[in-house]
């Protein structure tokens, strides 16, 4: 439908307290092509159609009739909010300043006078209202339309942030699954000699006993041995679960701190696979962050390290961490001899699920989440190289 169409379909009130003025105002816009024109005879029945019709696009109004005059019905159609919008042409006989201004005042866009000449006046005052009012009309449908398009985009936004939220949790409870798994092992690696300890001192006791020997010196002195050993078992437990409980707020740690108790676990582990680590502290900087969650990314990134040496049977094992600063950051490099990243995964190894593992012996998440937790989590970065025959790894914190 073109712009006259449109134009000539909007519904026109007409109010005049003489049946001969409505009945020439309505033929001359029906003689235009106008069809959808309502008549009043006086203001009361101008509000009832008002009321009845939220379509009424323009109001040509009288201002002399009986009760409720013309600029009473203006100030009454104004000051209702559905009503506001509506254009008043006001047709009148009275055009001196005062009431033109009056009638203005009280919200009239145009005014005709009375009594009509010609149908030209009227129709080229009707067309340019009407035309007005359906240009704010498509102006609210198309604000409608962004508004509906924006709240859409907006719901399925806040939909795929939640599927989101939803994966992230899923894969950190994979991820926490398999750092349980990896705290077991680390647990028997850290057991493993106390147990023997215990095992060699109950077999010694039986011997004192066999032979007659066990006095209660050295039925106390073993006793003691074996609690110190049951101690330090229960103790590993606890270094163990404070280390694999997340923090709930951010901290300022110690880089160097957060290392050491990142090698207190992996210790033993790395002493039965005959790895060698380096520490090397160039600097001892401070940062703000979570260093739970900090040391998990260290103890990942080292677990990696380790694998990848067992895996390609490097006769001289060697891990060196490095501590330093760079232009106020800190950094923490990781470099091994396992053989490095191949060229064609160094990009892709953050992907979700992503592994070079054989099945079973990695979840494809703890490249993933260190990414996550170093960047999303406290405004860091993290990245490798290969370098000398192994792969370089650099935590650098703000």
């Amino acid at each position: 439908m073109g712009t006259d169409e449109r134009i000539r379909d909007m519904h026109i009130l007409l109010v005049d307290d003489s049946t001969y003025n409505l009945a020439l105002f309505e033929t001359m816009l029906m003689d235009d092509g106008y069809t959808r024109i309502s008549t009043a005879l006086n203001a009361t029945s101008a509000y009832d159609l008002l009321a009845r019709h939220d379509d009424i696009a323009l109001v040509v109004l009288d201002i002399i009739m009986p009760d409720i005059d013309g600029l009473e019905a203006c100030r009454y159609i104004k000051s209702q909010a559905p009503l506001q919008d509506i254009p008043i042409l006001i047709a009148t006989a009275k055009t001196d300043l005062e009431t033109l201004q009056s009638a203005f005042d009280l919200g009239a866009s145009d005014y005709v006078r009375k009594p009509l000449v010609n149908s030209i006046e009227l129709l080229a005052r009707v067309r340019n209202l009407l035309n007005t009012q359906l240009e704010l009309q498509l102006r609210r449908q198309g604000e409608e339309q962004l508004r509906k398009l924006n709240q859409e985009l907006e719901e399925r936004v806040q939909a795929e942030v939640e599927k989101n939220r939803q994966k992230d949790q899923v894969m950190l409870h994979q991820a926490r699954l398999a750092e349980m798994g990896e705290m077991i092992g680390y647990i028997a690696h850290q057991w493993r000699q106390p147990l023997n300890v215990v095992g060699l001192l109950c077999q010694e006791h039986y011997d004192h006993y066999c032979n007659g020997e066990l006095s209660r010196d050295i039925m106390e002195s073993g006793t003691t041995k074996i609690l110190d050993q049951l101690e330090f078992m229960s103790q590993t437990i606890d270094d163990f679960r404070d280390f694999f409980r997340p923090d709930k707020s951010k901290s300022r740690f110690s880089i160097r701190h957060a290392i050491e108790t990142t090698l207190s676990l992996v210790g033993a582990a790395m002493e039965k696979n005959n790895i060698r680590v380096q520490v090397q502290c160039d600097a001892t900087p401070e940062v703000e962050g979570y260093p739970k969650e900090y040391a998990q990314v260290l103890l990942n990134i080292i677990n990696n390290a380790r694998d990848a040496i067992i895996d390609n049977r490097v006769a001289d094992p060697r891990i060196h961490i490095r501590v330093y600063t760079d232009h106020g950051k800190a950094v923490v490099s990781i470099h091994d001899n396992g053989g490095g990243i191949p060229d064609e995964i160094i990009e892709k190894m953050y992907y979700p699920y992503f592994s070079t593992k054989q099945e079973g012996h990695g979840t494809g998440l703890g490249l993933y989440m260190s990414k996550m937790i170093i960047e999303r989590n406290m405004g860091g970065k993290i990245w490798a190289r290969n370098r000398d025959g192994g792969a370089e790894f650099f935590v650098e914190m703000p």
